[in-house]
């Protein structure tokens, strides 16, 4: 759903991999844009969490399943700060060719900080 996707800046950690296809969450989630943590004057980057803020309405995600070996995973949990930061877990998404998988997805733990810009329409 975010920086990983085709085109995107950290897309070369996907190297070797396979795209599966692109796919929406089942789910609707507090989809936000703001600030990296970890590099703030750089772009912003996309947040994922379970729930949103108070008013805000959640959304379902788009992005892309990749099918990824072992080591690519590691160095992606690396990257995501799994799980201090951001936490890998497994989530229903239906595929464009209408089929459903599970995959693996980055939340944010806790609830959105109050910076950041909710993404309504679920496309980063």
């Amino acid at each position: 759903y975010g920086t990983l996707k085709k085109g995107r800046n950290n897309h070369d950690f996907l190297a070797g991999s396979r795209l599966i296809d692109k796919a929406l969450t089942v789910q609707a989630y507090g989809f936000y844009t703001g600030p990296d943590a970890h590099s703030p004057e750089g772009p912003c980057i996309p947040y994922l969490y379970e729930y949103t803020d108070e008013g805000d309405l959640p959304v379902q995600v788009s992005g892309e399943v990749w099918k990824v070996d072992t080591t690519t995973l590691s160095n992606l949990d690396r990257l995501e700060g799994h799980p201090h930061w951001y936490q890998r877990v497994q989530a229903p998404v239906k595929l464009d060719s209408g089929k459903k998988v599970l995959a693996q997805i980055y939340l944010m733990p806790g609830q959105p900080d109050p910076g950041l810009d909710i993404i309504t329409s679920g496309y980063f």
